[in-house]
């Protein structure tokens, strides 16, 4: 019973499409292959919610950004970051259905965009980055705020602006077509990452490792399914969805490299992804992360 109990892992995340890796891990056997059995945590909304629950002793893994290990730590837990689930943001750049010109990141230059970056300034700070690495800010274009994701959609669509920020879920609208997405101009980031305690981290070591292994496994898995295949095996994890539309935002998720191949977490990544955390102010301590964010060594890829 004993080992039984060791080899269970709590985890506390939203219940999103997002995480479809973990879901497909566990209805497919790649975490029991490992001998783990997942379990999802309830948790109080919102990033202090989620991130009590490591400190409150509730579950071993959270599962959410960059910021929810930095707010980790803040709380004063020493933190150890363990496995990648996503690599980049869902955020588009949409054009109007008839628009069939090239995208170029130039080209925002002096036009205005319609925006609706959601609840997470995570997704702001990525659109950021994207213009950082095509020397371009905010001060280059004009911005038009919309009260709500549908709000943003319906004064696009009937002619308001020349592009629209907004998710990739809020963006599956006959009336638009892609331009361009987020992670095409901010490049792979650790979008969302798997962080623990120091102490979990040490007494766990090994349950980590088999956890990442089935993680990456899900995730090789996926990139070589079809969105319907994995329509399939998450399908009755997500019943508000129909399955017509399930097989839409997957279709999309997957057009959005939104998902490694791998677990493993980038340091190249994690360092730039950082850079822009700080411009956007959702870091303000003076000290580089890696001073107080561990990355579990069986984890780390360094990449030039």
């Amino acid at each position: 019973m004993e080992a039984e109990k060791k080899k269970k892992l709590r985890i506390a995340c939203a219940h999103d499409l997002a995480y479809t890796p973990q879901y497909v891990g566990a209805e497919l056997g790649f975490f029991e292959d490992q001998g783990l059995a997942l379990e999802f945590v309830p948790h109080p909304a919102g990033v202090a919610g989620v991130v009590d629950t490591v400190r409150l002793g509730s579950a071993d893994l959270v599962l959410g950004s960059l910021v929810y290990a930095l707010r980790m730590h803040e709380t004063g837990t020493d933190t150890h970051i363990v496995a990648q689930s996503n690599q980049q943001t869902r955020n588009v750049l949409m054009s109007r259905r008839e628009d069939d010109a090239t995208f170029r990141w130039a080209d925002l230059r002096r036009r205005s965009i319609v925006l609706y970056p959601g609840e997470a300034p995570t997704a702001w700070a990525a659109f950021q980055e994207a213009l950082h690495r095509h020397d371009l800010t905010t001060g280059d274009m004009q911005l038009i705020i919309g009260f709500t994701a549908a709000d943003a959609v319906e004064e696009f669509v009937r002619g308001v602006g020349d592009y629209l920020f907004i998710d990739a879920e809020a963006a599956l609208d006959d009336r638009l077509r892609c331009a361009a997405t987020v992670a095409d101009g901010a490049g792979a980031l650790p979008w969302s990452i798997y962080s623990t305690s120091a102490e979990v981290a040490a007494a766990r070591s090994e349950d980590l490792i088999a956890f990442r292994r089935g993680l990456g496994e899900a995730q090789r898995w996926m990139l070589g399914h079809s969105a319907s295949d994995i329509a399939d095996v998450i399908g009755h994890r997500f019943p508000r969805y129909t399955r017509a539309r399930l097989v839409q935002i997957l279709e999309r998720y997957l057009e959005l490299n939104l998902w490694p191949d791998s677990a493993d977490v980038r340091m190249d990544q994690i360092l730039r992804w950082e850079g822009a955390l700080r411009r956007n102010g959702l870091i303000t301590t003076r000290n580089p992360v890696t001073e107080y964010l561990s990355i579990h060594a069986e984890s780390l890829s360094v990449h030039e």
